[in-house]
């Protein structure tokens, strides 16, 4: 099973209706090579941080 978003973005960060529930999924065939990056990003989100990429652009909630 590779899921997959409709517009093969993956989903970074935290569900917007269940508090604690975070999401790192979507990245279908792709998550071998992505995971290392999106995972950076998806702990930035976590944190707080800012770094190169701007992770609310993963949000579950995020326009497309």
């Amino acid at each position: 099973l590779r899921p997959g978003s409709p517009q093969g973005i993956p989903y970074l960060g935290a569900h917007p209706e269940i508090q604690g529930l975070f999401l790192h999924a979507g990245h279908f065939r792709n998550g071998l090579v992505m995971g290392p990056a999106s995972t950076e990003l998806f702990v930035q989100g976590i944190e707080k941080e800012t770094g190169v990429l701007d992770a609310a652009l993963y949000a579950w909630d995020a326009l497309r």
